[in-house]
């Protein structure tokens, strides 16, 4: 029996909104690939691009040395399947989603992928929500298992 990697989801701030939904899709996930979701803190008080570097410096402190993907809306776009393949495809895995603000440029450089779950900006704690339904997806995917259609 062969079980999948653990994959890692760095995230600003605790989640706020859709906290059960979350849990659910943690949940059903860890069927088939555990994951470590972990939430670094916000910055505050100070302007946009030092709040966005100071988050960007305690993403990476957690990102290890894995393959590591930034969520952010310019990057590239994956249908369901493709996305499945891309989760087989490497061990270790960091997906990355920024703050109110976004992701620093040190974020955006040391990540392998930019990954745009769609065109539009989403609100981070959404974007995490999506993210989580689209790896469970995936992995029923993979498994040949009917959730996707």
């Amino acid at each position: 029996y062969f079980t999948m990697p653990m994959l890692t989801i760095l995230s600003v701030g605790k989640p706020k909104s859709y906290r059960a939904q979350i849990g659910e899709y943690l949940q059903r996930t860890g069927r088939y690939r555990p994951i470590n979701a972990i939430a670094v803190k916000e910055g505050k008080g100070q302007n946009e691009e030092i709040v966005k570097k100071k988050e960007g410096e305690r993403l990476l402190e957690r990102a290890g040395d894995g393959f590591i993907i930034a969520l952010h809306e310019t990057g590239r776009q994956y249908d369901s399947p493709a996305f499945s393949r891309l989760l087989q495809k490497h061990q270790s895995m960091t997906f990355i989603i920024g703050g109110a603000f976004g992701l620093s440029e040190e974020v955006m450089e040391k990540a392998h992928l930019q990954l745009s779950l769609c065109a539009m900006t989403l609100q981070h704690e959404l974007a995490l929500l999506v993210l989580l339904e689209q790896i469970y997806r995936g992995c029923t995917i993979l498994k040949g298992e009917k959730y996707h259609k």
